[in-house]
């Protein structure tokens, strides 16, 4: 933006002093006529670098959008994003519903996203550390009842 102005002001400079050297008449007017034309460019040439790099975004986002088998619009950044946010929650719920360090489990889970419904595949919990000695069950029910999908509990040993 910067350079942007800088040049405005030097060429707005270099056409006043075109403009005070021109001679009196009908050439003044029509020096002061292309030098406003010229003006003008200056001004909205940014422009058309701004509408450039708003093609490349579009580009870019509609870049990131596929079609899967199923003719379903998919846009894997966009349901990875939303998997690992639902996982954060999922460790957070787990941990104030059953009393679980949410440093001694990880939780991964199979979405798909199909318009604007959000559907669980499944849910895979680890517990390491002080949660295998958690009620696996409970927590399995838990998630089964909360999400409607499967749940499986893995243990790992320190």
């Amino acid at each position: 933006m910067r350079e942007y102005a800088i040049s405005f002001i030097m060429v707005s400079l270099l056409c006043a002093v075109v403009s005070v050297l021109s001679p009196e008449g009908k050439m003044k007017k029509s020096v002061s006529f292309s030098l406003s034309l010229v003006l003008i460019c200056v001004l909205i040439f940014p422009l058309f670098g701004a509408l450039g790099d708003i093609e490349n975004i579009s580009q870019d986002f509609f870049g990131e959008i596929d079609i899967s088998d199923s003719g379903e619009i998919v846009n894997s950044d966009f349901e990875r994003e939303t998997e690992v946010a639902i996982c954060d929650g999922l460790v957070n719920a787990l941990s104030d519903k059953f009393g679980i360090s949410k440093d001694n489990m990880s939780v991964d889970c199979g979405i798909r996203i199909i318009g604007s419904d959000l559907i669980f595949e499944n849910v895979e919990i680890t517990l390491f550390g002080r949660a295998v000695f958690s009620d696996i069950n409970k927590i399995e029910d838990y998630i089964e009842d909360s999400l409607g999908c499967e749940c499986e509990v893995y243990l790992l040993e320190a």
